[in-house]
């Protein structure tokens, strides 16, 4: 959260070609083509990846306007949210 209260979303575009990184993959497949299974882990955390019509993928939302610094609690926060849906995630596979 911001000092407004507005949730932060940030944007990651994963491009095609020559020069990029190569997009993560699990069993050759790209890792976004697991959403579903992702999903009910990580909504809290991630937005659905969206395709858009350049070929890239953009695997969560836009920026909001205010462009402060993310602060170190912020990181934190997301961090044990992150932490908290990949536990989840393991947990759902044990079963």
């Amino acid at each position: 959260m911001t000092a407004s209260g507005k949730a932060r979303r940030a944007c990651a575009l994963l491009k095609v070609g020559r020069g990029q990184p190569a997009r993560p993959m699990v069993e050759n497949r790209p890792l976004f083509g697991y959403w579903a299974i992702l999903m009910p882990h990580f909504r809290g955390v991630l937005l659905p990846p969206q395709n858009r019509t350049d070929e890239s993928i953009q695997w969560t939302w836009t920026e909001t306007t205010d462009h402060d610094a993310i602060s170190s609690t912020e990181l934190a926060t997301i961090r044990k949210r992150l932490a908290g849906a990949q536990q989840s995630l393991a947990d759902s596979l044990e079963d």
